[in-house]
């Protein structure tokens, strides 16, 4: 054994183990270290010290059997000691660099093969899963596990029934948000799983939940058939219950399986806590079916698309606007259906207002904010109704009205991903940069997979942009284009940034592709009532800036596309 490990420092194993070792460290190290301020993809440092630990075995099989000698690379028989020692130093370089360069060659290839372009070629690798972190628990909520609940099933054989199915899922959603004590994962990203066989510990995985609801729904005749199971992170059953009822008693099944929840995860909760659910006010099955009919053709928070990922029109809107009307005439204490309106008309001014005036957006706006109004009347936490007034108050342009009315709901459903992302716009609007981008943060990890996510990181870049974060916004923007494709808001935002780092050749690229995409873009449309930025204003040349200063977004955004030679392009 002695000559065992003689043979070995003879042969310089020892020598090239201790070198790769600490040239090992400080590649892993450098890898870390540049990863973030270079904007480089999250799998950099874990692919660099992979490939080093994969390396170490083979550099000390190839130190122990190969020498380099004037002839060549050539097999150590042990003939000549002084020479192989003298050889095994040369060794010892050799084979380190090697493995080295084949690192770095390798980490540089993932990163930039796919594509010549850098940004291109960094979003083209940045993951999306790397949006938002969900291995972190969700703030505020002391570490307690988010629960997912996936749409259910309609196995009833008729497809038209499939709005039952969403309407029981969402119900039970709506019902978790009222415990307040663990965090509840947003449909937006929960119906992103909708018609898929997923693995159950995956689908927890890509949402940060600690576990996951799903379901099935059969209706046959004059009976109901619902089954649940709630399934851990690890593939465990925590619980599972079937329910066979009377179609006339089906309303009261959300809440047994939402009390079943609860007990199986938060057995300490006291039940009085129940008594803050959302009183439905439902009188019979008619009215619910008109709810769910409209809820079904509504935009979801902060999109065009409902949750099947259709787009609005005005005659999906109009429709669901008349089937939430007939709910109500049955049940006028509906404080759900009131809600639904606002969020409708909310939606209409946001995405459906090309073509209207001015008067007929601002009576959009007063009638959402009316039936806003009525619904927090009878539920007055009521977390849609809460979103739709700090939204239709912003686009009033009633600032401190929103980040009042915001502040306060957010109390009462800490767990809403709607009102933290209304609530962020409105600080960001008035100038709280800091809390506003903690609260999009919240936002995306209680929603990681929705289909309001490119909006919120339109949300994220602009306070990144006004907190003077330009590299930052951009970054963001990119991460939006990975999810849906190029946006005018987020080629506008880039725009921007590059006028206010002083490369105006790059802004003007940004313009050309914003008129490739969109030629009959307006600033000047509705939107928010926000100001342009402060932190791009003070750092374009002084003649600009001085126009800049004090407009709003769309004026200076206006500003902007006139300086950059937008009109050249229009001709």
């Amino acid at each position: 054994m002695a000559g065992f490990f003689a043979d070995l420092r003879r042969r310089g194993v020892y020598r090239v183990a201790a070198i790769y070792g600490v040239a090992a460290l400080a590649i892993s190290e450098l890898a870390v270290n540049i990863e973030e301020p270079l904007q480089l993809p999250g799998w950099l440092d874990t692919t660099a010290i992979i490939v080093l630990a994969l390396g170490f075995p083979i550099a000390l099989v190839l130190a122990y059997a190969y020498n380099i000698t004037p002839d060549g690379l050539k097999p150590d028989d042990g003939t000549d000691a002084a020479a192989q020692d003298s050889a095994s130093t040369r060794n010892t370089s050799l084979i380190f660099v090697s493995i080295a360069v084949a690192a770095v060659v390798f980490g540089l290839w993932q990163f930039f093969g796919a594509d010549d372009d850098l940004e291109i070629g960094q979003a083209a690798h940045a993951s999306v899963e790397n949006i938002t972190d969900v291995s972190q628990p969700v703030p505020g909520f002391q570490g307690r596990e988010a629960i997912a609940v996936l749409p259910f099933v309609n196995i009833s054989g008729d497809p038209d029934q499939g709005y039952l199915a969403d309407g029981i899922a969402e119900d039970i959603i709506t019902e978790l948000y009222a415990f307040k004590t663990f965090p509840v994962i947003a449909r937006t990203s929960t119906f992103r799983y909708k018609g898929q066989n997923k693995d159950m510990r995956d689908i927890a995985a890509e949402l940060g939940a600690g576990y996951v609801l799903e379901g099935s729904i059969r209706r046959i005749g004059d009976r109901v058939r619902v089954t649940a199971q709630l399934i851990d992170d690890q593939g465990g059953h925590v619980w599972a219950e079937n329910y066979d009822r009377l179609w006339a008693e089906f309303l009261d099944v959300h809440d047994e399986i939402t009390y079943s929840i609860v007990e199986a995860i938060e057995p300490q909760l006291i039940l009085s806590e129940s008594q803050r659910r959302r009183d439905m006010g439902v009188a019979d099955m008619e009215t619910w079916d008109y709810y769910l009919r409209a809820r079904s053709l509504t935009s979801e928070e902060f999109s065009y698309m409902t949750l099947s990922g259709v787009p609005v029109s005005k005659e999906t809107s109009d429709e669901a606007w008349r089937l939430a009307s007939l709910a109500l005439e049955k049940a006028p204490d509906f404080a759900a259906a009131y809600s639904l309106l606002s969020h409708i008309d909310g939606a209409r001014v946001l995405f459906l207002s090309g073509g209207m005036n001015r008067e007929e957006i601002g009576g959009l706006i007063e009638r959402g904010l009316q039936n806003a109004a009525r619904a927090r009347a009878l539920d007055a936490f009521e977390a849609t109704a809460c979103a739709c007034q700090v939204v239709l108050l912003l686009l009033k342009q009633d600032v401190t009205g929103a980040v009042e009315v915001g502040e306060s709901s957010l109390v009462q459903n800490p767990g809403s991903a709607f009102i933290l992302a209304g609530l962020a716009k409105a600080l960001q609007i008035s100038g709280d940069y800091e809390r506003a981008l903690s609260l999009i943060q919240k936002a995306k990890r209680l929603s990681p997979k929705g289909i309001s996510m490119a909006t919120y990181l339109g949300f994220e870049a602009l306070i990144r942009q006004s907190m003077g974060d330009m590299e930052g916004a951009r970054r963001v923007t990119r991460q939006s284009t990975m999810l849906v494709g190029p946006l005018s808001v987020d080629i506008v935002i880039r725009m921007n940034a590059y006028l206010a780092e002083g490369d105006r050749e790059q802004a003007q690229r940004e313009l050309r592709a914003l008129h490739d995409l969109n030629p009959n873009y307006n600033p000047l449309g509705a939107g928010w009532p926000e100001p342009f930025p402060q932190a791009v204003a003070e750092r374009v040349e002084q003649t600009l800036g001085k126009r800049l200063q004090g407009a709003s977004y769309a004026e200076g955004v206006a500003i902007v596309l006139e300086e950059l030679g937008w009109g050249d392009l229009a001709t």
